[in-house]
């Protein structure tokens, strides 16, 4: 019996050993909770162009990351990891791994750092006045030459004027239209006036005439 018991001991050694070197689910679970909880800021000094640094916070000292902008790997010193020399419109990508081994393999986070474009013109005087123009902002990704950016911005800046109409203008143009009405309607009608003047002119003359024969 004791023999039997032996070689399922035996058997079932192997089978224990495999499993651990698999990356068990609660481990897995585990690991991406730390991982999820990593969150980051982002810092920037101006000089002819915005230069980021990024701080990622909540690290672990089982947790290594791995900056895919220059395959550079930065293993736990302490909980904030601060790296520089970013430029302003990139997308920064890193990556969250293990150093335990059976789950070392396993990605268990991305994050992603999307940095603004630093708008090096927007404090031309050209402009003033126009802080919530697209290219006026401190933070646009226009990506334009000066001169191009001379010439968006003069051009918005005329679209904005509106031409003020003469007061007097509309009150002309409506004295003008009931004269030219008026002698229109003269024009088209004038036979008409002339055969009420003409019938008026002969009721008066025969009005005339009744009174003298009174008279007479």
């Amino acid at each position: 019996m004791r023999k039997w018991l032996l070689i399922c001991l035996i058997l079932l050694m192997p089978i224990v050993k495999v499993d651990a070197l698999y990356c068990q689910y609660n481990d897995l679970a585990r690991l991406k909770k730390m991982a999820a909880n990593i969150t980051t800021t982002y810092e920037y000094t101006v000089s002819d162009k915005a230069i980021f640094s990024i701080t990622l916070f909540n690290l672990h000292p089982s947790l290594y990351v791995v900056d895919t902008t220059n395959n550079k790997t930065y293993n736990y010193q302490n909980n904030e990891l601060i790296l520089n020399n970013y430029n302003g419109g990139q997308t920064v990508i890193y990556k969250v791994y293990t150093n335990q081994s059976d789950c070392s393999k396993e990605l268990l986070t991305t994050i992603r750092v999307v940095l603004p474009t630093y708008n090096i013109y927007y404090q031309d005087k050209i402009c003033e006045g126009l802080n919530n123009y697209e290219l006026c902002q401190k933070w646009s990704s226009h990506n334009l030459s000066y001169n191009d950016f001379i010439k968006n911005v003069t051009a918005y800046k005329e679209s904005l004027k509106v031409d003020v109409p003469d007061v007097s203008e509309p009150v002309t143009k409506i004295k003008d239209n009931i004269i030219n009405k008026v002698v229109a309607f003269i024009l088209d009608y004038y036979y008409l006036f002339l055969i009420i003047v003409i019938a008026g002119s002969g009721i008066g003359i025969i009005k005339i005439n009744k009174k003298d024969n009174l008279y007479n």
